[in-house]
């Protein structure tokens, strides 16, 4: 089931939503796991939203938003990371997102640790931040990565996704490739990769979909940052979430550095 989130600004209100896709089976590679990652769609603003009374998701929106910090401030992210959020940024917690998340028909993973937001109006992305306890990543398997192989694989996942859309009454989706082949910075132990989507039999000039997602690994697993915006505004919007990514910081013992070959496991 997709979930389905708004996003509201004081004159404009926007549909989100997020396709999850399973990755049941035994431990997979780095790469496959971040192949199977889920896909996030933008649809068009919706204007106005007046309802006789307030439904599910509504209530779930506005309890996220009592409950969201705002800017400046440190958040912690679990035993792992604190992350020094800016100004100019909401941190919706964990608990208020999961409540969202539930409202929309999907369940959260024991690693998703908040979203966020923009504080300022006329800006219209989101960011999903999440922490896999996987193991250590080595650096040769981090930037060990086939980019055709990793976006037919991207491909095949998404038109396989396409038949329960098309049965929901919503749009297949089209990878159309990579708006940012994926990139390692072996010093910063960060990965970056984007990608862009269509809507099928979407009209000429039609805003796309784009995934950008950073990860920044450490000791026991990795970071995702994940920014939905579209194409209109992906160059300006990219370097939110590159201040996100810069700005969770480890805590002593679960930096990359901080690795034991002896006990931890890879």
């Amino acid at each position: 089931m997709p979930a389905l989130f708004y996003y509201e600004t004081a004159t404009q209100r926007f549909a989100i939503m997020l396709f999850p896709v399973s990755t049941r089976g035994s431990r997979m590679t780095y790469a496959t796991r971040l192949a199977l990652a889920g896909i996030l769609v933008l649809s068009a603003p919706l204007l106005g939203f007046a309802q006789d009374k307030p439904d599910p998701q509504e209530q779930a929106w506005q309890a996220a938003m009592e409950k969201s910090v705002a800017g400046p401030a440190d958040v912690t992210l679990g035993d792992q990371a604190t992350f020094h959020m800016s100004a100019d940024m909401i941190f919706v917690p964990r608990d208020q997102g999961a409540q969202l998340m539930q409202s929309w028909g999907n369940s959260v993973g024991a690693g998703f640790h908040g979203l966020v937001f923009p504080k300022a109006q006329g800006q219209n992305w989101v960011i999903t931040v999440d922490h896999t306890a996987d193991g250590f990543v080595k650096d040769d398997d981090a930037k060990a990565w086939n980019t055709d192989d990793l976006l037919q694989a991207l491909k095949a996942g998404t038109e396989a996704q396409n038949k329960d859309r098309e049965a929901m009454g919503i749009s297949a989706l089209d990878i159309q490739g990579w708006v940012q082949a994926p990139k390692y910075d072996t010093a910063a132990h960060q990965l970056v990769w984007s990608l862009k989507a269509t809507s099928r039999g979407a009209p000429a000039g039609e805003a796309a979909t784009i995934n950008y997602n950073t990860y920044a690994l450490g000791r026991d697993g990795y970071f995702e940052i994940n920014l939905l915006t579209d194409d209109k505004h992906i160059d300006q919007d990219k370097a939110f979430a590159h201040k996100v990514i810069q700005n969770v910081d480890y805590v002593s013992g679960k930096r990359y550095a901080d690795f034991n070959p002896a006990t931890d496991s890879v």
